[in-house]
C-alpha cells in the first residue's frame, strides 16, 4: 500500500506517514513477541525475519528503489535515520524495563528483577543499578521478557541505568547506544 501512494505524497510527509502506517504497527508487539539479537551470530527468528522484510519494503518505497537495485538496507536505514526491527525491539524492551523500574508499572516483575536481598551491604550490582537475572537450569525461560530485559538493562551504560535519568533523555541516549554498538 505504501509503495502505491508514495508517488502521490510530498517528500516531507513520507517519514510521518511511514511511521504511522508501518513502523507503529511493527513496534506494537515487539517486547512480547520478539527475542532481540545482540549480534549477527545470534539466531534469527521467523517472526523477526518477516517483520524486517516488511520494514525493508517500506524503506525501498521511501527511497523509490526496487529490490532489483540491490540497495544495502543497513546503509539505507542509516541514511534515513531509522532503526531495524531488531533495534526497535531492543529499544522497546529497554523502555518497558525503565517504566517498570521507575513507575512500578508491573509490580511483580519489579519485585523479581530489583530484589537484591535484605542486606545493607553495598555491592557492585546494587550501586551500578544492575538487575537480577533469572536463569532456569532447563533453559526454557531464558528467552522470556524478564531475562531479555535484565540482559539488555545490564549491558547498557551506567548513565542510562541511573534512576534519575528522565524518560526522554533515556530514550534518546538508548537509541544512540543501540546504533553505536552495532546491534543488527
Amino acid at each position: 500500500m505504501f509503495k502505491h501512494i508514495r508517488d502521490l505524497l510530498p517528500d516531507r510527509l513520507i517519514p510521518s506517514i511511514s511511521n504511522a502506517l508501518i513502523i507503529s504497527n511493527i513496534r506494537y508487539g515487539l517486547p512480547v513477541f520478539l527475542r532481540p539479537r545482540l549480534s549477527d551470530a545470534d539466531p534469527l527468528s521467523s517472526i523477526s525475519n518477516r517483520l524486517q522484510i516488511s520494514h525493508n519494503n517500506m524503506t525501498r518505497a521511501w527511497l523509490k528503489v526496487r529490490r532489483s537495485d540491490k540497495t544495502n538496507m543497513k546503509n539505507a536505514r542509516t541514511d534515513l535515520g531509522i532503526m531495524s526491527v531488531n533495534q526497535m525491539a531492543v529499544l522497546s524492551i529497554l523502555s518497558e524495563t525503565k517504566k517498570i523500574i521507575s513507575y512500578n508499572t508491573i509490580p511483580w516483575i519489579k519485585t523479581i528483577i530489583c530484589n537484591h536481598g535484605t542486606s545493607n551491604i553495598n555491592t557492585r550490582a546494587s550501586t551500578s543499578h544492575k538487575l537480577r537475572s533469572l536463569h532456569s537450569k532447563s533453559g526454557k525461560n531464558n528467552g522470556g521478557f524478564i531475562n531479555q530485559a535484565t540482559m539488555l538493562w545490564n549491558s547498557i551504560p551506567m548513565e542510562l541505568r541511573d534512576p534519575l535519568c528522565s524518560d526522554s533523555v533515556f530514550k534518546r541516549k538508548a537509541k544512540k547506544w543501540i546504533i553505536s554498538s552495532n546491534i543488527p
